[in-house]
């Protein structure tokens, strides 16, 4: 699973495997979200901090990807406002997280997004 590469100690693996998901995130987020979706939300709650923070980076391309998506259909659909949702609930509860880094990125991509919902 290329996600669990983004703990690695050399930077470059971390930043490639960081790059490959954001890409398979972009191709496929909205036809194969669930499948997507599931690694990247677990490791919002590993106990690395290098893995929860970038989770939290994948996170914010997720959100992008649905607000694309909901801009493409006015009704809206309910699964994506679902997932929006347990998105922002995640990121949310991390604003506690003991590390500073990932503490400050959950905030950022959630002041970023609710910046883009008004």
């Amino acid at each position: 699973n290329i996600i669990e590469y983004v703990i690695d100690e050399n930077d470059t693996v971390r930043n490639l495997a960081l790059r490959i998901y954001k890409i398979l995130i972009l191709r496929f987020g909205l036809k194969h979200i669930e499948i997507l979706l599931n690694p990247v939300e677990e490791g919002l709650f590993s106990k690395y901090w290098r893995r929860r923070s970038s989770s939290v980076t994948l996170m914010n391309e997720m959100l992008m990807v649905l607000k694309r998506a909901e801009k493409m259909t006015p009704e809206g659909n309910v699964d994506y406002q679902f997932i929006h949702k347990r998105i922002l609930a995640s990121l949310y509860i991390l604003k506690l997280d003991p590390s500073e880094g990932v503490k400050h990125n959950a905030t950022q991509v959630i002041f970023n997004y609710t910046a883009l919902k008004v």
